[in-house]
């Protein structure tokens, strides 16, 4: 039996929300995770993507009787650690998995199944965001369409290395102070940005742009890297 596992270097979330499988199975075959983590439903794309979970954790309501068996023969086998939580809770089971998984401080962790047809859960899962900011873990959402993550303070963006040609930026609070982007085709300068104003959606590098930051002196800004198609 191997020893118990540790959460550490690149994490890879996998939530019980939509999970483009085919999307999924190239992101990480072209990614390099060390932990992967199974929250809840989110263990059936795991098995569809043809991965495995070094973690598992959730009240498991939603998953598949059969998953949750051979999950619980790896625990016996080969240390996957094997976390239940009770359905009646004050938490979502991503909430309390990306809590734990964030205090642990690996290098980043990068969410799939956050997003969907569940707008409620969608958005909770933003908010989310925000209470892990406290361990300084860089955080994503992802899908096929897009890449949504919290900034404090300031940070460099590089073309090649953008998710989308698109570029959001919004108040995570009632307002982001100090609001300065420099190298993109609409910047702003030391703006306040209010929560209900659509002034920092769909920006983008400029044409012959490559190199661009963002910075914001007061508060959080949300900021969702899309592409289309």
């Amino acid at each position: 039996m191997r020893m118990e596992r540790k959460i550490f270097g690149r994490t890879l979330l996998v939530a019980g929300g939509e999970v483009d499988i085919y999307f999924a199975k190239e992101y990480v075959e072209t990614e390099h995770f060390d932990t992967i983590i199974g929250v809840d439903a989110g263990l059936d794309a795991i098995k569809k993507m043809g991965i495995q979970a070094d973690f598992v954790m959730g009240d498991f309501d939603s998953v598949s009787p059969a998953i949750i068996l051979e999950y619980a023969e790896l625990r016996q086998h080969q240390g996957t650690r094997f976390l239940q939580y009770p359905t009646k809770k004050d938490a979502t089971d991503l909430h309390l998995a990306l809590y734990m998984a964030a205090s642990k401080k690996p290098e980043e962790i990068v969410i799939l199944g956050a997003t969907g047809r569940r707008m409620d859960h969608f958005m909770a899962n933003i908010h989310i965001l925000s209470r892990v900011l406290q361990f300084g873990v860089p955080v994503s959402i992802l899908d096929q369409y897009n890449r949504i993550y919290l900034l404090e303070g300031k940070r460099e963006f590089k073309r090649k290395e953008m998710y989308g040609p698109y570029i959001s930026f919004l108040p995570f609070f009632e307002r982001a102070k100090g609001v300065t982007l420099k190298g993109f085709l609409y910047e702003l300068f030391d703006a306040e940005l209010v929560k209900g104003d659509s002034i920092g959606v769909s920006n983008e590098f400029p044409e012959k742009g490559e190199l661009a930051t963002a910075e914001v002196k007061e508060g959080v800004l949300i900021v969702v890297e899309s592409k289309d198609e």
